[in-house]
């Protein structure tokens, strides 16, 4: 049985993009730190794509063997 679906593919790219999303705001708030503005949109809008890819993630992983 082949283990490496499009469906598993796609649910690990997803939970791969989130994790780097989340990774990535600290890194982002600080390089953007001289402006409140664009600080508070990077980290509110990397959070956002975070959980949303994580919640992709999750959902094409636990979904895979749905008929």
């Amino acid at each position: 049985m082949n283990s490496w679906s499009p469906r598993t593919v796609r649910g690990l790219l997803f939970l791969g993009i989130g994790m780097c999303a989340f990774k990535l705001q600290p890194v982002m708030t600080a390089a953007l730190a001289s402006s409140l503005f664009w600080s508070g949109l990077s980290r509110s809008g990397l959070s956002l794509v975070g959980m949303v890819c994580l919640a992709a993630g999750v959902y094409l992983l636990a979904t895979r063997y749905k008929k």
